[in-house]
Parts: C-alpha cells; sequence; structure tokens
C-alpha cells in the first residue's frame, strides 16, 4: 500500500485501531487497561464499549482482560471510543514510552521533565529535518511501532502548529516501510 498524506491517520481511533500492527495495539490496550492511575478512565472506556456493543458495563467489565482488549480494538471504529484511543494512547507512552518522547524532545531542544511538557513550555516551531534527524538518531534505540505512534499522535495533536507538518514526511516514510 502506497502512503500519502491521504491515508494518515485522521483520528486517534485510525492511529490505534489501523495504523499501528496488532501486536502493539494490543499492548497499549493492555496497559491503559491495567494501569492503577488510568483507572477511572479505563471504566469510562467500560462505559463507552459495553454501550457501543449493546452490553452492560459490568458485564464488559467482567469479561477476561483478553476479551475487554478485543472488544475495545475491534470497535474503534465507532466515533464514541475516540476520547478512549487518544487516552490509551497517552497511557501507553506516559508509562512506557517516555524514553522515546525524552529523546525526540532533547533532539529538538524542547525542555522537558522525563519526557512531559510542562503546561508553560515554550515549544519551538519544527522542521521536516528536525524530525527526520531526530528519527534517525533514535530508530535503533526504540521499536519502529513506538516511534510511529509517537509521530502519529504528534501529527493529530501537535504541541505547536509546524509539528504536524514536520512529522509528515517521516511518518509517512516509516509507514511505506512498516
Amino acid at each position: 500500500m502506497s502512503v500519502t498524506t491521504d491515508t494518515l491517520p485522521k483520528t486517534f481511533r485510525a492511529l490505534l485501531g489501523q495504523t499501528l500492527n496488532s501486536s502493539f495495539r494490543k499492548e497499549i490496550a493492555e496497559t491503559f487497561f491495567s494501569d492503577k492511575e488510568a483507572q477511572p478512565l479505563a471504566k469510562e472506556t467500560f462505559q463507552a464499549v459495553a454501550a457501543v456493543r449493546k452490553m452492560r458495563p459490568q458485564a464488559f467489565s467482567q469479561l477476561p482482560k483478553a476479551a475487554r482488549i478485543d472488544l475495545f480494538l475491534a470497535g474503534l471504529n465507532n466515533p464514541n471510543l475516540e476520547n478512549s484511543a487518544m487516552q490509551a494512547i497517552q497511557v501507553w507512552y506516559l508509562r512506557k514510552g517516555k524514553d522515546l518522547i525524552a529523546g525526540y524532545l532533547d533532539t529538538w531542544g524542547v525542555a522537558h521533565e522525563e519526557g512531559e511538557l510542562a503546561d508553560d513550555a515554550e515549544v519551538k516551531p519544527l522542521q521536516s529535518s528536525d524530525v527526520e534527524s531526530a528519527t534517525a538518531s533514535l530508530k535503533d534505540k526504540f521499536p519502529t511501532q513506538a516511534i510511529i505512534g509517537y509521530l502519529g499522535y504528534t501529527y493529530l495533536a501537535p504541541p505547536e502548529d509546524s509539528w504536524s507538518k514536520a512529522v509528515e514526511a517521516t511518518l509517512i516514510q516509516l509507514l511505506s516501510q512498516a
């Protein structure tokens, strides 16, 4: 499949449910559903998935973890799960992807605390060449799917307007090779 700007993910549901490979999307969902701090968010997701599946939330929450994950991922075509998809991706990066984010932010000269931007952080514009060189320096240290996920998330929710366009070419290249 040829990847172009038109085929890049337009939603977090598409990023999680279609762009990332099946093993990484399952890892993201598993991290989300098992993270103690994310339990209120996971409970909201249980309710949203149950509503999409026309199930009682209690019935959904009592399913084995693997079944909940499968139902969540299978339901990502439903717009009601957009927020849940975004939160699942965020939880994975907050728990398992901080070093990757920190690597990018360090390379780009953006101040952060262990990969997290402060609310008042000054975020400078990026160029495509910035993303390309950072990715080249990080691709041997981190799984490609984690890099694709971070760049996809940044494409959809950039902390500065220029970041979306800046990650586009590198994201297309990575997806074409995946």
